[in-house]
């Protein structure tokens, strides 16, 4: 990953092996943070795995913090779904 400083609260990600899914993922998780002023991201081609990933942050909020406590969140997220899937019985009707 390429990070790119444009200012004090806006950088710019360049994932090499990004794609929508991770993108729409991890911009809704930010847009639920009030520290957060713009979150998009853009898949430039179809046929290549990379994504441009935009974080402008409001009233000097540090974007390197809020990205890493929004995919902390996101991780937790996942492992309680994990948790009820493992909790679920096999013997499921089928």
């Amino acid at each position: 990953m390429d990070i790119k400083k444009h200012s004090i609260t806006k950088y710019e990600y360049i994932f090499k092996n990004g794609n929508s899914t991770i993108g729409n993922i991890l911009q809704k998780e930010l847009l639920r943070n009030k520290g957060t002023k713009i979150a998009g991201y853009n898949c430039p081609h179809p046929l290549e795995t990379i994504m441009i990933f935009v974080l402008e942050t409001k009233d000097y909020t540090n974007p390197k913090e809020l990205i890493v406590e929004c995919i902390n969140n996101l991780i937790e997220k996942l492992n309680e779904i994990e948790l009820k899937f493992s909790n679920t019985s096999d013997d499921v009707n089928e």
